[in-house]
């Protein structure tokens, strides 16, 4: 079919069907000078293939006039595929009527079933004129009623079962049972509203689909209604499900059987609180066990944020110091700075020549289980803010109403609607659903949610790609959207702050274009740390102190917010000017290394912006947790509002190790593309193992090892000095262009640490004074880290015969790429400990470096002389044995730092 032209699905006849024709298509005929379509084609149930022009062209002539042959069409044919795999048929069309409780239309779901077993679904919704029009009216699936919830009138049973979809919905009812069905798909959750009518029932049956999605969507249906105040929510589970089974395939499997099996599926339901402990474990051993994917599922090793407890208010400091890990206080604090920054409203900051507001994305990544769901705590800080104000749209809702029935019966202009206000946005919203709640809340919405995988989601459905707004709104870009019922909505300052959390492949499927998508270098992003040990559960006086304090925090938050609401004009925040030397000198010396290694071709520009924004980031922190120090009755009387001291240093801390572990992720993900593009490429893999410099017998030697013929060989320098990877030194002799290095270079970046040679350590022991301007001291934080040897004038060196490799550490966290590496092809000067050592001191010396590398972990480091050491003991033990006595001294040094102050990206 694509080799014709004008091609149109007909429709299929009751005559066409007798001749067991499944579908067919008009077209224009390639045999003759076609303008209206005279070709038709039609499709058997056994997979035959019928032509007929009507103006006369034989079969024959039309299959020749595309290049094809009857060979092509036969249902096993042999040809070249073109037109041997006949496109899905659709089989049938079902809509499905979702209305509201009084049973008024509200949107049509259709699903088209086709041959191959495939479906797809679309939304409708009724127009003014009463006839469908595509799509969903600026309204999400989550906006939408329950499936069937108006046949949920008759409330004399006391139990309603919920599924997922419409087609299991349908095949409970023709059962006789009290049914709902979910809209939303299994990446989302149906909304308060629609779940309300379920909790006029004494018991609620929730049934998920047998798959991780239809579990997980289940998850989020149980622990909403819970948070309605639903009191008995069960689980049905069907253990004998096939994969993806759902309520239909029940229904199907047991025919008149059904209803007495789904009794003995009530009489062993599960509470939901014990169903959702046992399905959260089962899905963080899938994740942990689960095989690393080629791309988007890159893991990096645990980094803690700074301990900046004494520098916080004390109600903030307590729950910090409630929580039970240092993964859970890093989930918290990272969105609580995020919830935080978009509830004090008419706050605003100078930066860059450029009004601010304190706004931030952050986002907390790790592994399941790891401790993400102490974010919530952070959500609770603004209930009382969010409630205040649903309570006042409310009001104002009830009084426009009763305005716009008096101006009815009076036959005049009713009143303009007011604004719907609130806090906090859901993560469901369409793009237009997000634009007008933007424009309707200009003080500022915040978008929090534990799942980051809910909000990427809803920006890869085409009602729902606004990360263009994200993008946007971080810096208050002006935002329009024209729409035909509305004309053009206009949001000329958006104000938006993001919390999230979600696990390390989440984060990739959030930032679809990678390191270089504005949207990565937005966020402030911490990494969890994993925890070996168990950790009790069990109630004890520290819950008790945790919720106390989150609801004194609320409380304290709330009348910050009151006040500043109360304000006729904006609060000024501002630095003093030492603390902007602090603050430029800080970023300035990260910018310039970060820099360097751009200018050395081993990272992208875009990583020039993570430490832009992260400068800009210190300030609006440092902005919210100024308001958290400052008593209401101050900012009341204020007007300019200048950073406290100790909200200054904390935020300074916070935003370098923000940048730094920004760079780290991005430093990673960027080595391992490169890291599979050598694995893809043989050529590439010899190129590793020549030196900097090398002639083409050592060329020819290498690739023979590797079994490569000869003229292969030679082809593989040639396209190498094609593509820009080598160049000519002399006759018979090539160098490594830059970019050859550039991989070795950028896995040197994700292993960042201070090494210092014993001529810069002359030298940085006298000018200590002045370097301390350049690098600002921060308690609890290493000094800044300095670019490997080389790396700003040449490429980097690789180490001989290796490749990059990432690799799991204790931690838990899994290798990309499992396979060893290579081993080590130049020779060694090894040393069995029976021989005389080169030195009296240098085996004493080697174990020591080895005992310190160990403690510290095997990190991962370049060290000068040898390469990078990729966090493996065999990398380790190599180096040990190639470098020098002053070299090895120099590294366990370096050691010594990192076991202080850990590696600094």
């Amino acid at each position: 079919m694509a080799r014709l032209e004008h091609v149109r699905e007909a429709t299929v006849s009751a005559e066409d069907r007798q001749r067991s024709i499944v579908a067919k298509w008009t077209a224009r005929c390639p045999g003759h000078d076609d303008r209206n379509p005279s070709l038709s084609v039609a499709l058997t149930a056994d997979g035959r293939v019928l032509l007929h022009c009507f103006a006369g062209c034989g079969a024959d002539h039309v299959l020749q006039s595309v290049g094809l042959s009857w060979r092509n069409l036969s249902p096993g044919g042999a040809g070249d595929g073109a037109a041997s795999a006949p496109p899905p048929v659709l089989l049938r069309q079902t809509d499905y009527a979702v209305r509201d409780v009084d049973g008024r239309l509200v949107a049509v779901h259709r699903r088209r079933d086709y041959s191959d077993g495939t479906k797809r679904l679309s939304w409708l919704t009724p127009g003014p004129d009463g006839k469908l029009q595509p799509g969903l009216g600026g309204l999400s699936p989550a906006d939408l009623p329950l499936y069937g919830v108006e046949q949920l009138a008759d409330r004399s049973r006391p139990a309603v079962v919920v599924v997922e979809g419409e087609k299991a919905t349908d095949a409970l009812r023709r059962l006789g049972v009290n049914v709902v069905g979910t809209t939303t798909g299994a990446s989302s959750a149906p909304g308060d509203e629609a779940l309300k009518p379920l909790l006029n029932f004494r018991r609620i049956y929730l049934w998920p689909d047998n798959d991780a999605p239809g579990r997980q969507h289940m998850l989020r249906v149980g622990d909403r209604l819970r948070r309605l105040g639903a009191h008995d929510v069960r689980v049905l589970e069907w253990h004998d499900a096939p994969p993806r089974g759902d309520a239909a395939d029940f229904v199907e499997r047991h025919g008149e059987q059904a209803r007495e099996k789904l009794r003995d599926l009530v009489a062993v339901a599960v509470p939901w609180s014990a169903w959702a402990q046992n399905a959260q474990a089962e899905a963080a051993r899938a994740e942990t066990e689960a095989e690393p994917g080629p791309a988007g599922t890159d893991t990096w090793p645990g980094a803690d944020l700074p301990d900046v407890t004494g520098l916080l208010p004390g109600w903030l400091a307590e729950i910090l110091e409630a929580l039970r890990t240092q993964a859970e206080r890093d989930a918290f604090l990272t969105a609580a700075l995020g919830v935080l920054s978009g509830a004090f409203p008419g706050v605003q900051l100078l930066y860059g020549g450029r009004r601010h507001t304190p706004a931030l994305y952050t986002l907390a990544i790790g592994t399941a289980g790891v401790g993400k769901g102490a974010a919530i705590h952070a959500r609770r800080l603004v209930d009382l803010i969010d409630e205040r104000l649903r309570q006042e749209t409310r009001h104002a809702l009830e009084v426009w109403e009763r305005d716009a029935a008096i101006a009815r019966e009076q036959k005049a202009e009713p009143p303009p609607r007011p604004p719907e206000r609130f806090l906090i946005v859901a993560e469901s919203a369409s793009e237009l659903a997000i634009t007008r709640r933007l424009g309707e809340n200009p003080a500022g919405l915040v978008l929090f949610s534990s799942e980051a995988d809910a909000l990427s989601t809803v920006l890869g459905q085409e009602w729902g790609r606004w990360s263009h707004l994200l993008r946007k709104a971080f810096h208050h870009e002006a935002v329009r959207r024209e729409t035909k019922s509305e004309g053009l909505l206009v949001v000329e300052r958006p104000v938006l702050a993001v919390a999230l959390t979600g696990t390390p492949a989440q984060l990739w499927r959030l930032v679809e274009g990678g390191v270089e998508d504005g949207l990565f270098s937005r966020f402030l992003i911490t990494r969890l740390r994993g925890d070996s040990r168990w950790i009790s559960q069990r109630p004890t006086a520290r819950d008790r102190k945790l919720q106390e304090a989150v609801e004194r925090g609320a409380q304290e938050v709330y009348a910050r917010w009151e006040t500043l609401r109360r304000r006729e004009r904006p609060l000024e925040f501002e630095l003093t000017p030492e603390q902007w030397d602090r603050l430029d000198a800080t970023f300035g010396a990260i910018f310039e290394q970060v820099i360097g290694h751009v200018e050395a071709g081993a990272a992208p520009d875009a990583l020039a912006a993570v430490v832009k924004r992260a400068g800009l980031a210190c300030v609006r922190i440092a902005a919210v947790l100024t308001l958290l120090h400052r008593e209401p009755d101050v900012l009341e009387r204020a007007a300019v509002l200048e950073a406290d001291a100790q909200a200054f240093e904390a935020a300074l801390a916070l935003a370098v190790a923000f940048c730094r572990a920004s760079l780290s992720i991005a430093s990673r993900a960027l080595a391992r593309e490169l890291e599979a593009e050598m694995r893809a490429d043989p050529k590439l893999q010899v190129l590793a193992e020549m030196p900097e410099e090398f002639a083409t017998a050592e060329w020819l030697e290498a690739t023979e090892q590797r079994g490569t013929a000869r003229r292969t060989a030679f082809e593989w320098l040639e396209a190498l000095l094609a593509e820009g990877m080598i160049e000519r030194a002399a006759r018979g002799r090539y160098r490594k262009c830059r970019s050859a290095s550039a991989l070795i270079a950028l896995t040197a970046l994700s292993a960042l640490t201070p090494i210092e040679s014993a001529s810069e350590s002359a030298e940085s022991a006298e000018s200590a004074e002045s370097a301390a301007s350049g690098k600002a001291a921060i308690a609890g934080l290493p000094d800044l880290p300095d670019l490997p040897d080389g790396a700003r004038n040449e490429p980097a060196k690789p180490a001989t015969g290796t490749l990059p490799h990432s690799n799991a550490d204790s931690e838990g966290w899994l290798p990309l790429f499992p396979e060893e590496l290579p081993e080590i092809v130049e020779p060694v000067a090894s040393h069995n400990g029976n021989s005389a050592p080169h030195d009296s001191d240098l085996e004493a010396l080697r174990r020591r470096v080895l005992e310190q590398a160990e403690a510290a972990g095997w990190p991962g480091l370049w060290l000068p002389g040898f390469g990078a050491t990729h966090g493996l003991p065999k990398m380790w033990r190599a180096a040990v044995e190639r470098l020098s006595p002053e070299r090895l001294r120099e590294v366990l040094e370096t050691l010594e730092r990192v076991q202080t102050n850990g590696a600094p990206f």
